[in-house]
């Protein structure tokens, strides 16, 4: 410090010795367009821009942009030089003062470069907490609008989680913009963040900001549920605990609620809440149709969500499991479709396993048709019910303490057997719909989409290999030909061959016949694998 102290001084001592008067200091400009006043403001150099402020010529540099559009007091807010910051405000003051008598201007507190940022945002993009404190008091009932990319001061603070720039915002200035990027209000981003504390402190201040909505219609309750953060759909929950609107609110041209999203991503914690906040919401469904349980199929989850849903009976949404979608989709043709492994849902008693779409297809045969994978437990139980129960009670038998005993070893061997016996039975649809519904009149004799397919790739494997089949045909041509055309060629005389007297022509010929005598043909080319 003491080092930078006299390296200032000695700045200072040069400036005054070749420059008797200040005046000669402002046409002197840098590549990017400073003036020393920039510089002085950018590296913190106090004493000097003091030096530079005692001047009254200096006035016209207070606002001066250079070729980025910063003044001097955006290069001090950036690098967190809180008294260069002072001695700018207090300087420009000083000399509006003396000229007009009209006290303080917030000019330069409220100029923005080409960015469009002002001095607080950079202070905020930087986080200089000291900084912002004194750019807000210095003009607390300004309110700081949105630069170039979107950014208020108060959303950049939220996105960055700076929770003590949040706070010093909100205290300070409670008029401040709380608008950002997409639409988005600060308490969006504290919640996309899932920082519970800056939350709590925006919803203390503005509890409205919970019903607003960014350019997409996803409110703050949208981006909790996407989230998977309990904890933080509570607290909006909570707060919006007189009026509940904010939970049938639907995402633009979807129609999804907070509700869909959940279930969509299997969190059970957040579908008790917004049910138990809102028992009626589960009767909202998208623009395609589609309930909580239809949503709780289109992706498969770790456990099994969509029999969960059926084992809470406080959810009250038990009557929405055989709901059809637009498609006439029930729950169970998006299982089968989706490939969810859910052995219990589809056991349900409650659940229509015969129910059939638009299409007259029912869950079996989207089954069929579904490329998805299934496991072990939910092919066994759609083959038999009785195979897959008895395959979860033993393995619930094989996990008790095993005792020795010929009646005990006599039932394990029983269930095992009829194990097997289960394990032999085919797995045949309920229907053959999709069997005879290419020869149904109804239907015009139109071929399922993927009959279609195989069709098409039949075709082009013929094609493939139909040209196959001619190379090979020229190459084996060529390869005897060359193999029984001898070097030099045959004599018009007798016409024997012309080298034949030669050693290396010689040579040639029992290499070339011992080449052909230990070559095998080539085998069959395999059309399906090269197409």
């Amino acid at each position: 410090m003491l080092i930078c102290t006299r390296l200032c001084i000695e700045v200072i001592s040069v400036l005054k010795g070749k420059y008797s008067e200040f005046a000669h200091l402002q046409p002197q400009l840098t590549p990017k367009r400073n003036t020393v006043l920039h510089i002085a403001a950018q590296f913190g150099q106090l004493a000097c821009v003091e030096w530079i402020l005692d001047s009254h010529s200096c006035s016209p540099l207070l606002q001066q942009p250079n070729l980025k559009g910063d003044t001097p007091l955006h290069l001090a807010a950036r690098e967190g030089h809180r008294a260069v910051v002072e001695a700018l405000l207090d300087a420009k003051a000083l000399h509006l003062e003396i000229e007009s008598g009209v006290g303080t201007d917030k000019a330069m507190l409220r100029m923005t470069n080409k960015e469009k940022d002002t001095a607080l945002h950079e202070a905020v993009r930087y986080h200089h907490s000291k900084v912002v404190k004194l750019l807000i008091e210095a003009d607390p009932h300004f309110i700081y609008g949105a630069n170039s990319t979107g950014y208020t001061p108060l959303y950049m603070a939220a996105e960055r989680e700076y929770e003590d720039l949040v706070e010093i915002i909100i205290d300070t200035s409670p008029s401040s913009d709380h608008k950002g990027i997409e639409g988005r209000t600060a308490l969006h981003a504290a919640v996309l963040c899932r920082h519970q504390a800056m939350t709590k402190k925006i919803l203390g201040w503005k509890p409205m900001l919970i019903k607003e909505v960014d350019e997409n219609g996803w409110s703050p309750l949208h981006c909790a549920a996407y989230m998977r953060d309990a904890a933080i759909t509570k607290q909006l929950l909570d707060e919006s605990s007189q009026d509940k609107s904010v939970i049938y609110l639907g995402i633009k041209n979807s129609n999804r609620t907070a509700l869909h999203i959940a279930s969509y991503n299997g969190c059970m914690d957040i579908v008790k809440l917004l049910l138990s906040h809102a028992p009626d919401c589960c009767e909202q469904v998208d623009e395609n149709g589609n309930n909580v349980f239809h949503f709780a199929m289109m992706k498969k989850h770790p456990s099994h969500f969509g029999s969960e849903l059926l084992i809470k009976d406080g959810l009250r949404v038990r009557g929405l499991v055989n709901e059809k979608d637009a498609q006439g989709d029930t729950p169970l043709h998006l299982l089968a479709s989706f490939g969810v492994n859910d052995v219990d849902f589809i056991l349900d008693e409650t659940v229509d396993k015969m129910e059939r779409n638009k299409e007259k297809l029912n869950f079996s045969d989207n089954f069929i048709s579904s490329r998805n994978k299934f496991s072990w437990g939910t092919l066994s139980a759609l083959e038999c019910p009785q195979l897959y129960h008895l395959h979860e009670r033993s393995k619930e038998y094989l996990r008790r303490p095993f005792r020795s005993s010929s009646s005990q070893q006599a039932q394990v061997d029983d269930r095992f057997e009829g194990f097997k016996k289960y394990s032999r039975l085919p797995f045949r649809p309920s229907s053959l719909q999709h069997v005879i519904r290419k020869d149904d009149s109804k239907y015009g004799g139109k071929i399922d989409d993927d009959e279609e397919e195989d069709d098409k790739i039949i075709s082009s494997v013929k094609k493939a290999s139909e040209t196959h089949l001619i190379v090979a045909t020229l190459t084996a041509t060529v390869t005897f030909a060359a193999g029984f055309t001898l070097p030099g060629g045959y004599s018009d005389t007798d016409g024997m061959a012309i080298l034949t007297k030669k050693a290396s022509f010689k040579a040639f010929v029992v290499s070339d016949t011992i080449a052909l005598t230990f070559s095998q043909p080539l085998p069959s080319p395999c059309f399906t694998c090269w197409a």
